[in-house]
């Protein structure tokens, strides 16, 4: 009975009702996915920086050994000479 008694603009509010109804939770889908994606493009940058990053640390820790191999090399050496000069402190 409720509904026998509405006019047609009573039904064309409810029909434009749910209509943006529909219209808004399917805008709200659109901006959640266009979110996500954006998400996980930035994690992906992050993964490749954080993955770079890495790499390029454990080059230079490396490097630092190296020369700190060549630092502690450099020293025998200087104390061999030093020896064989007869140079002492």
């Amino acid at each position: 009975m409720l509904f026998g008694q509405l006019s047609i603009d009573n039904w064309l509010t409810i029909i434009a009702m749910a209509g943006t109804a529909l219209l808004v939770t399917g805008g709200w889908i659109w901006w959640l996915s266009a979110t996500y994606m954006q998400i996980k493009g930035i994690r992906k940058d992050f993964a490749e920086f954080a993955s770079a990053s890495t790499h390029d640390r454990s080059r230079l820790w490396d490097r630092s050994d190296k020369h700190s191999e060549k630092l502690q090399n450099h020293e025998v050496r200087i104390v061999k000479v030093e020896g064989r000069l007869g140079v002492s402190e």
